[in-house]
């Protein structure tokens, strides 16, 4: 009898380790930028390494941007999609839904959508805004891997480049408390930059849901 209980207690403390392993944070709710930022830099708060020809349309763009010439900009001015990661720049909340297998982001701006399957194969498609994602786990943090992307958008508002061979790791963690979401992005794209390079964006966990959004409206965006 004794025996069968300790087995039992075994079996029990067994199930429970596994389902302590098998938990992980979840990112479901709405999630806003912490700071009001153009720019992506490196971790230690740099240019990223751009490959000469990419740093001279850089820094034109970057100066246009300053002057108030918007003219290279298709998100600013015809409501294209503004693509990962500066979609996440942009000033407006998005919302996680996160399921076992997969994460659902919900963008406020303009009612964008993006998939990001966890354990699952990277099948790459054809070149879109929002690439190809999959994930898996590393201990608590969340590791998403991403290609396909097509070279029509800009890495962030001052109109940092790529190519259609970029890719993008992101590894998102949260806080303690479950209010801040960090995310370490690894940029590689050899064709626009010397070495791959990382950078970092924290998210405030926000109140209630994401609005209805139309480009087309907003005063000021759309032009034929």
């Amino acid at each position: 009898m004794r025996v069968r209980i300790q087995a039992l207690l075994l079996a029990a403390a067994l199930m429970l380790a596994a389902g302590a392993a098998s938990a992980h944070p979840d990112f479901s709710g709405v999630w806003k930028i912490t700071s009001d930022q153009a720019a992506l830099t490196t971790t230690s708060g740099q240019i990223p390494p751009l490959l000469p020809d990419a740093l001279k349309a850089y820094l034109a763009t970057k100066a246009k941007r300053e002057a108030g010439d918007l003219s290279w900009d298709g998100v600013s001015t015809k409501c294209k999609p503004p693509g990962e990661p500066r979609i996440l720049l942009e000033q407006m909340p998005f919302e996680i839904v996160q399921q076992k297998d997969k994460l659902f982001y919900s963008y406020q701006w303009n009612r964008l959508d993006r998939f990001v399957y966890i354990d699952k194969p990277l099948n790459v498609i054809a070149p879109t805004y929002f690439s190809t994602s999959v994930a898996k786990w590393d201990g608590d943090t969340l590791v998403i891997d991403s290609e396909g992307y097509n070279d029509k958008t800009y890495l962030d508002r001052d109109g940092l480049p790529h190519s259609d061979q970029l890719k993008l790791t992101e590894r998102l963690s949260l806080s303690p408390d479950g209010n801040i979401m960090h995310e370490r992005i690894t940029v590689d794209d050899p064709e626009t930059f010397s070495r791959p390079w990382d950078t970092e964006l924290s998210f405030a966990r926000q109140p209630g849901h994401i609005e209805e959004d139309v480009c087309e409206l907003r005063e000021g965006l759309f032009k034929e």
